[in-house]
């Protein structure tokens, strides 16, 4: 495992799922269709109570 000192591993807050849902819901997709599943459509209510965590990695200012 390579460790990149420029990326910032952040976990988002119940309250604050909402607020970056639009910029990785597109990732999240991505990564459920790479495995072959479909996106839950609950996930944003389960991350949004609690019931799972939203890890986002930032590079540069950015979520990627």
């Amino acid at each position: 495992m390579t460790f990149c000192p420029e990326h910032k591993l952040i976990c988002v807050p119940p309250d604050r799922i909402m607020d970056v849902w639009p910029i990785v819901a597109g990732m999240i997709d991505e990564g459920y269709a790479a495995t072959g599943e479909p996106t839950p459509p609950d996930l944003p209510r389960w991350l949004v109570t609690g019931k799972g965590q939203l890890w986002i990695s930032i590079f540069d200012g950015t979520i990627v």
